[in-house]
């Protein structure tokens, strides 16, 4: 059976004690705990060979294609298992690896990796058609373009006093999983039964590979800009991975 996975961080900012302010979540003056099961977040790494798991995505995503074309599944179900299987599959791989400015290891939790390396290779490792390097070299703006493929799909706040300001804005995205460049960082912005969650190398704290209540990561509340691009609800993006299309590389 699946471990229940809770992971702990200290706020000393939280005022209220012992309150349950949303499922799986318990809130005290000290610790914020997240039970990821209730949010169907898998944390531990899955006991198969990672390459074996990136074949088996490989697989599945030539089976989404072909039921796709027979009119069987449509791109917004195929949009809720890429979901699936990046957070769920690929990523949980990736937690605990060492953040490095200039990390850009492809080997999950060898090395060192980077805000920007850890997307391209773990939408590379689901099976997308996109250079790693020069998409990871890009930056938040070029990250968000070319992913989005379709300019117009992204969501943009710049010159954010607060990101209370706009949380209520943001918890109206549908639920699914975003790309999400800040200002001066990337990651992966997932909404899960309305709540938000950052998943990203972090430069902060431990510094490593995490998941954090969006509204509590110092990494995404201090940013100011906030282009947000999506990936499961995004059926541009979807169809893309399903014919291994090529993704462009936006150029500034």
């Amino acid at each position: 059976p699946e471990k229940t996975k809770t992971i702990q961080t200290k706020k000393s900012t939280l005022k209220s004690d012992n309150k349950i302010t949303t499922e799986g979540i318990h809130k005290t003056n000290e610790t914020t705990i997240i039970d990821y099961k209730s949010y169907d977040i898998k944390i531990e790494k899955n006991d198969k060979d990672y390459n074996k798991l990136k074949k088996e995505i490989r697989n599945k995503r030539l089976q989404f294609y072909n039921a796709y074309k027979n009119k069987k599944v449509s791109l917004e179900e195929i949009g809720l298992e890429f979901e699936k299987y990046l957070v769920n599959t690929i990523i949980p791989h990736w937690y605990g690896m060492k953040w490095d400015y200039s990390g850009y290891s492809e080997v999950p939790n060898k090395g060192e990796v980077g805000c920007s390396y850890f997307v391209s290779n773990t939408l590379k490792h689901m099976g997308l058609n996109v250079n790693r390097y020069k998409l990871a070299q890009k930056g938040p703006i070029g990250e968000a373009k070319s992913i989005a493929i379709d300019s117009l799909l992204l969501i943009k706040y710049i010159d954010v006093k607060k990101f209370t300001s706009i949380k209520e804005d943001i918890l109206q995205l549908k639920e699914g999983i975003y790309f999400v460049g800040l200002s001066s960082h990337v990651g992966y912005l997932l909404k899960r039964n309305e709540e938000l969650f950052f998943i990203h190398s972090n430069y902060l704290g431990d510094i490593n590979v995490t998941i954090e209540l969006a509204g509590e990561s110092a990494a995404f509340t201090e940013s100011t800009d906030f282009i947000i691009a999506p990936l499961s609800t995004n059926q541009i993006f979807i169809e893309s991975w399903l014919k291994n299309d090529e993704i462009e590389i936006y150029i500034n």
